[in-house]
């Protein structure tokens, strides 16, 4: 993409509806006869499903490992999701020899999200 480019992230969490696929792609042909209206050709380059986690304060964080940050990454909410997530991986990371107490998460500025929609969202 050139830099002077634009990136436009649409966000819908379902919550604990299931609803179907019809529903879902009527809603992206919403959205793009919204931006074809004010002249924007939208490009649609995926779309993904999150079977864990999925709310506006849910992001991505890279593992670490004795400080240094690998290529791994947990998605989680709150510290206490992210320990959750590290004692998952604990057996993975002991089978190389290291240990739980070695693994630590990189904490990205504004996280954890502690407002979502301008109310308290997540205890820490």
């Amino acid at each position: 993409m050139a830099n002077d480019g634009v990136v436009l992230d649409v966000f819908r969490h379902y919550g604990i509806k299931h609803l179907g696929g019809d529903v879902q792609q009527e809603h992206m042909d919403h959205s793009e006869t919204a931006l074809n209206k004010v002249g924007i050709e939208p490009v649609h380059l995926g779309t993904s499903l999150t079977f864990a986690g999925g709310t506006p304060g849910h992001r991505w964080l890279q593992v670490a490992v004795n400080g240094v940050a690998t290529d791994l990454k947990v998605l989680a909410a709150t510290e206490v999701e992210a320990d959750g997530q590290l004692d998952q991986m604990a057996s993975f990371f002991a089978r190389a020899g290291i240990p739980r107490e070695a693994l630590s998460v990189v904490r990205p500025d504004g996280w954890p999200v502690v407002e979502v929609f301008g109310s308290a969202s997540f205890p820490t």
